[in-house]
């Protein structure tokens, strides 16, 4: 119809690297947003620093996810006691229950509180071994506190990781079997047997619902890419082509942290990860948001020979940590 504008769809109007850059934008508000949100929080900032990690951090998340925090803190601190008071002071001055704004579970220990150099590794979430994610600490992005402290967590979680300890070769062993299933969920449409997307007809799966848990291309689209990128980094500190005080300085998003390794040779100029990694952020968050609108399991089309062309694009990527010693 004349004079009726077409509304603006950022899945299908932008490139994919156009809408990662308009997603980092969002997320910046969303940060700028939460650290007046939290500048009321009765705290010495001197010694801890809000942060969000996940999605967040990286500067990519949908307006389905909510919101992760972690706290750093000095060690001085008991964690219980901090999260109770965190807890305490939300419900007296927010309307909105916490879980609505963040993701907030007092027995998963939500938000998560980190204490620097305390006898726990930093590399393990939630204190669990069984758990192993450097990158919720390399990754995460300050809100409100002492920078300072973020780079010590950073420093720490690097020193962590690339240690020739047990511990050390432990957290590297997990990391290379995360990415293993992550690459077989890419290569098959499978992850912890679910089906995350098939091909006849292409359709990218998606559903919260604990019962059938599936969450489409963010296994094998995004953390494959995420993960690598972690074993990258490790493997050019072990091997002297990249300082820890360089990787502690990292941007959190994933394209920048492409674009560092690129600057250094650790990931070939010429192949097109970040083209890909974009494609596949740009497919997966409308099935996020069309299970956000239809509150149950939903299935979304995706172009199939695109798909294929970045699936061989991520897959070759993948390669480039294969068979290194860690």
């Amino acid at each position: 119809m004349k004079g009726v504008e077409k509304e603006f769809n950022p899945y299908t109007d932008l490139s994919p690297q156009e809408y990662v850059g308009l997603m980092d934008a969002v997320n910046r508000n969303n940060i700028t947003d939460l650290k007046c949100d939290l500048a009321d929080f009765p705290a010495n900032y001197s010694s801890m620093c809000f942060t969000v990690t996940g999605s967040d951090g990286k500067l990519e998340r949908h307006p389905q996810s909510r919101t992760e925090l972690v706290i750093f803190c000095a060690h001085t601190y008991s964690p219980s006691q901090l999260l109770h008071k965190f807890l305490d002071w939300y419900e007296k001055t927010h309307s909105k229950p916490t879980g609505q704004l963040y993701m907030v579970d007092f027995n998963r220990g939500m938000p998560e509180i980190k204490n620097i150099g305390g006898s726990i590794p930093l590399s393990y979430a939630w204190g669990r071994a069984t758990a192993v994610y450097p990158d919720r600490t390399l990754t995460a992005t300050l809100v409100i506190g002492n920078q300072e402290l973020l780079n010590k967590a950073k420093r720490q979680v690097l020193t962590e990781a690339t240690a020739e300890d047990k511990q050390g070769k432990l957290i590297r062993e997990k990391m290379r079997d995360q990415l293993g299933e992550y690459r077989r969920n890419l290569e098959r449409g499978v992850f912890h047997k679910h089906e995350t997307f098939s091909l006849e007809p292409p359709l990218q799966l998606y559903d919260e619902n604990p019962h059938s848990y599936t969450v489409g291309f963010k296994t094998s689209g995004l953390r494959a890419v995420q993960r690598e990128l972690d074993l990258l980094t490790l493997l050019a500190i072990k091997n002297g082509s990249l300082s820890l005080s360089a990787a502690i300085q990292f941007p959190t998003g994933t394209l920048g942290r492409i674009d560092e390794l690129k600057k250094r040779d650790i990931i070939p100029k010429q192949l097109p990860i970040d083209d890909s990694y974009s494609w596949f952020l740009q497919k997966y968050h409308p099935v996020q948001e069309e299970h956000r609108i239809k509150r149950t399991g939903v299935a979304v089309p995706f172009p199939k020979e695109q798909f294929l062309h970045h699936k061989q694009v991520v897959l070759k990527f993948l390669e480039l940590s294969k068979g290194k010693p860690l």
